[in-house]
């Protein structure tokens, strides 16, 4: 609630705060039409009845990040099949500056990396 309401207030202050937000996520995608259960969440500290599945997609499958800010589409870009914080890293420090290249240079001199808040987790 907190954060819906301090972003509504900035929208609001600033017509070009959307704008300036540069949105991302990450999913794995399978060549063999398998389900993507990157968005299937359980919101619960205990549920005895909750099923994740998992491994759904080892065979042909790719990772992909994306972004977007402004009018702007960044990527996509392909990730490697096992992401660890190094390689993130590295992602963040060479790959997406050259890409931030194209977007229009008042935008990335307000922009604001939006991340998904997840913890630690792997894109099934």
């Amino acid at each position: 609630m907190d954060f819906g309401r301090w972003f509504l207030h900035e929208s609001n202050a600033d017509r070009n705060f959307v704008a300036s937000v540069l949105f991302t996520d990450e999913a794995t995608f399978s060549l063999e039409g398998v389900m993507n259960f990157h968005n299937l969440h359980t919101w619960a500290d205990e549920n005895p009845h909750a099923i994740r599945p998992h491994g759904a997609q080892r065979k042909c499958s790719i990772n992909m990040w994306a972004g977007i800010v402004g009018d702007c589409l960044l990527g996509p870009y392909i990730l490697p099949e096992r992401l660890n914080g190094s390689v993130y890293l590295t992602f963040l420090q060479e790959v997406l500056p050259k890409m931030l290249n194209d977007v229009p240079m008042p935008i990335r001199q307000r922009i604001r990396f939006q991340h998904d808040r997840e913890l630690l987790h792997i894109s099934a």
